[in-house]
């Protein structure tokens, strides 16, 4: 009899062991599903498609499109900047006009067996691309001799000067540099005729050229871009007149941020028509620049036009199996499109379910409609098409029957 209860006791022992094993195997299998991601958990519990029943019945859940269209934007936005921007008139001018570098007071030079006298002096040369034909002028009163001139130590003259007022003396440009030249006068000496004194009397000396000034060579002004722009425009076009304000037509160049667009001769009076790429431009302050190599130029109503990429509104599509479309069309199944907005600001747009238009406004962060009465069997379209500017974070259609 005792080691029948023995018997008993053990087996019950045994039964409660199993018993809390699996109830420790349950609640572990409990706490991994929960610590699951959540998407990972609907899949692993739904498998996006579940069926249950209860009472005789079956459910079946089914997601027929999820898709995310994110920002969306009316066809106003585009018209509000269809009229581009514009710019304020320039006026650019390179102007050559005639100057006295240097004027150089009368001096008296000479050369015999007791010594010479010379004379050096200095004149400064700011840019040499400012600067061209270069003269040397001067009159001789008096003299005995060859006149010696020397450019930064070359000669550039070595003879007689027979006239009061001989002819300027050309100075090449290669002669002279950026910054200060130094001209060096003297007389050559009386050879074999030791005793005589070879001189110069000279005045009225003067270097003159033409100086080039590019002080008004280019001319720019500023204009805003926004991002939306940017990142919706194909191309744009520079339009602008050109009236020309001297005879001395030069040639015109447009830049866009520094980068060089264009050198052309305008037709003064005509407009200029430019095609620009995107590439040229950047969201936020922009820069055009004109510049002109040559006269005076009045640029005036300039313009800088996007022409944007064709609107196109996103459309998706999802599939109604015939089955499916069957228990939608007796009332033993239903579609629902859902909508999820990041915020709860004031959202308008149409909803076009293959072309039947319904007007959506609303403040919710989701919006739900029953689309049973609008699919069709097969290939279903949606369209989106803003009316104010809209963010929608997803857009999903599910199936469901009962």
């Amino acid at each position: 009899m005792l080691a029948k209860s023995k018997g008993i006791s053990r087996k019950a022992q045994t039964a409660t062991s199993a018993g809390v094993l699996v109830g420790l195997i349950a609640l572990l299998i409990i706490m991994y599903i929960l610590f699951l991601p959540p998407e990972v958990r609907q899949d692993l519990l739904t498998e996006n498609e579940t069926s249950s029943s209860a009472g005789g019945t079956s459910q079946e859940l089914k997601t027929l499109l999820d898709e995310k269209p994110g920002r969306l934007e009316p066809s106003s936005v585009y018209e509000k900047y269809a009229d581009g921007h514009t710019v304020g008139d320039l006026t650019v001018k390179v102007s050559r006009n005639a100057a006295v570098i240097k004027t150089i007071n009368p001096f008296y030079i000479k050369n015999n067996i007791f010594g010479t006298i010379s004379k050096q002096t200095t004149f400064e040369i700011k840019n040499l691309e400012t600067v061209d034909n270069i003269m040397l002028s001067f009159a001789v009163s008096s003299h005995q001799g060859r006149l010696i001139v020397k450019l930064n130590g070359k000669e550039i003259f070595n003879s007689e000067v027979k006239s009061y007022n001989p002819s300027p003396i050309q100075i090449s440009k290669d002669e002279l540099v950026e910054g200060t030249n130094t001209l060096e006068f003297s007389v050559s000496g009386p050879g074999i005729a030791f005793w005589r004194e070879n001189y110069y009397e000279v005045s009225d000396i003067k270097i003159t050229g033409y100086i080039t000034d590019l002080a008004y060579q280019k001319s720019s002004s500023s204009f805003q871009i926004s991002e939306f722009e940017i990142e919706n425009a194909e191309k744009y076009y520079i339009r602008f007149y050109a009236d020309c304000a001297s005879s001395n037509r030069g040639q015109l160049t447009v830049y866009i941020n520094g980068q060089e667009l264009t050198t052309i001769l305008p037709d003064c009076g005509s407009q200029q028509s430019i095609e620009v790429s995107t590439n040229y431009f950047s969201a936020g302050q922009n820069k055009i620049t004109f510049s002109t190599d040559a006269g005076l130029y009045s640029v005036q109503q300039i313009r800088v036009i996007p022409q944007f990429k064709e609107i196109k509104y996103p459309i998706y599509y999802f599939n109604l199996e015939s089955s499916q479309y069957e228990k939608v069309k007796k009332g033993n199944a239903k579609v629902r499109l859902s909508l999820n907005f990041p915020d709860d600001s004031e959202k308008t747009f149409n909803l076009r379910i293959n072309n039947i238009l319904k007007r959506v406004n609303t403040r919710n962060t989701k919006y739900e409609l029953n689309i049973s009465s609008d699919v069709v069997e097969g290939n279903n379209a949606i369209k989106l098409e803003p009316v104010s500017t809209v963010d929608i974070s997803e857009l999903k259609v599910e199936y469901y029957s009962s």
